[in-house]
């Protein structure tokens, strides 16, 4: 006859197994948890604090040797006026990383002792040991000059999917976007119309754009195109059409160069684009100089005939710590339309809030003089010219992509266009609209 066990081991053994089931519910629900947050993440998630601070000074070393902005931001106000001291940056964010690792109050995704998690797939994670969050904090000091960023999930996905392959599918951040797919982040709830719709003042046809969001996905941005191309054939009788980017703060330019293009696409001619860059591209820009037509200068010579045509050019890249000018001649940013084209007036109206996106149209316009410009001035923040626009910089322990303008521009004043953005070709500091359907009566 086997023993019956006594009622003190029963509750005991009965208390154990409750334990290790409550366990293993607990460690299902934070995996639940993970999965409901839309995400899935590799076993290879974490990473040593000594890998991290190597991907964080590599990351440093790399950014002074190719970011064409930190100096000109120096000597032009612009940190100055944003309280922003670059060496407290770096060196703030450095201490982060070391403190963080040595915290006692730990993550519950954490692994003990020298190990924090690598990446969230959301930019900007919870976890105040994430790196990810770490090193977009760091970044995000700079107030988005020249692009610098950390690149999201979605733009990630696109980026080693199209022109620059991921180096080592190894790594953990791969990994992670791997098992993610990119439609899980794409905006279900996008309506075109909540960005782009027609308004009529005095009546004339006014295109209103507050911005160039696209949705995060394919279709969403092809909605975006059929909307403002449907709006653009209603204005079309018109003898003037407005278009209002007044408050746009950017998104993604095909909006405007396929979803107006029967507006623009005849207006088009070629114009010359000025920039710089740091010696850390050069071999960047000998990738893709071919796909360019392009001219380039190095800034300091050893042979003065190397030098660009015009001095105030090389000293204004001298001064702003550029090695080489590229002159790169831009035509037929607009593709071919279906349908007539546009042969009236067109009036942009911008202010300081315009950047990115619709600052290249404002640029496109005040180059070619495919529209009349009514308002202030920009913020900057782009360029059209040389082609690709952005850098990315794979970071060798984790995998993080930073991306960044590498080419910094000229306006035809031989201000930086980043800094300063593009002057209206009727500044005034009045309503814009106002001012634009004054012009409108006079010129009728």
């Amino acid at each position: 006859m086997k023993p019956v066990p006594s009622p003190k081991k029963a509750v005991f053994a009965a208390i154990c197994l409750a334990a290790v089931c409550g366990l293993i519910f607990c460690f299902a629900g934070v995996d639940q948890t993970r999965r409901e947050n839309g995400f899935a993440q590799p076993d290879d998630f974490f990473i040593s604090t000594q890998k991290m601070l190597a991907d964080y000074d590599f990351m440093w070393a790399a950014l002074e040797d190719q970011f064409p902005f930190f100096d000109e931001a120096s000597q032009n106000g612009f940190f100055e006026s944003r309280n922003i001291d670059k060496s407290e940056v770096r060196d703030k964010y450095r201490r982060m990383i070391t403190e963080v690792t040595s915290s006692q109050d730990k993550d519950p995704y954490e692994k003990p002792d020298t190990s924090v998690p690598v990446l969230y797939p959301n930019l900007y994670s919870d976890s105040k040991n994430a790196m990810n969050t770490i090193f977009a904090l760091a970044i995000d000091s700079f107030q988005n000059l020249g692009h610098l960023r950390t690149l999201t999930i979605e733009y990630y996905k696109a980026e080693t999917d199209t022109a620059e392959p991921f180096p080592d599918k190894t790594h953990a951040f791969y990994q992670l976007l791997a098992e993610n797919s990119p439609d899980e982040q794409t905006d279900t709830h996008y309506d075109p119309d909540d960005y782009f719709y027609l308004e009529y003042a005095d009546g004339v046809p006014k295109i209103t754009i507050t911005s160039f969001e696209s949705g995060g996905s394919d279709e969403n941005l092809q909605k975006a195109i059929k909307t403002v191309s449907g709006i653009c054939d209603k204005a079309m009788e018109s003898d003037d059409i407005i278009i209002d980017i007044r408050g746009n703060g950017g998104g993604n330019s095909y909006i405007w160069q396929k979803g107006l293009a029967r507006l623009f696409y005849d207006r088009q001619k070629p114009f010359v684009s000025l920039g710089g860059f740091k010696a850390g591209c050069l071999d960047y820009f000998g990738e893709h100089a071919s796909q360019n037509g392009c001219t380039l200068y190095p800034v300091n010579p050893q042979d003065p005939s190397l030098l660009y045509p015009d001095e105030r050019v090389n000293e204004t890249m001298r001064r702003a710590g550029l090695d080489y000018i590229i002159e790169t001649t831009v035509n037929g940013t607009i593709p071919k339309p279906e349908g007539s084209s546009y042969d009236g007036d067109i009036w942009l109206l911008v202010d300081g809030q315009c950047a990115s996106s619709s600052e290249m149209l404002a640029l496109f316009c005040k180059n070619t003089g495919a529209a009349t410009i009514v308002g202030t001035k920009t913020r900057g923040l782009s360029s059209i010219g040389f082609s690709p626009i952005f850098k990315s910089l794979y970071l060798p322990e984790s995998g993080l992509c930073i991306q960044f303008e590498w080419i910094a521009y000229l306006n035809s004043d031989l201000t930086f266009n980043n800094f300063t953005g593009t002057a209206p070709d009727i500044e005034t500091e009045s309503d814009a609209l106002e001012v634009c359907l004054e012009q409108i009566r006079k010129e009728a």
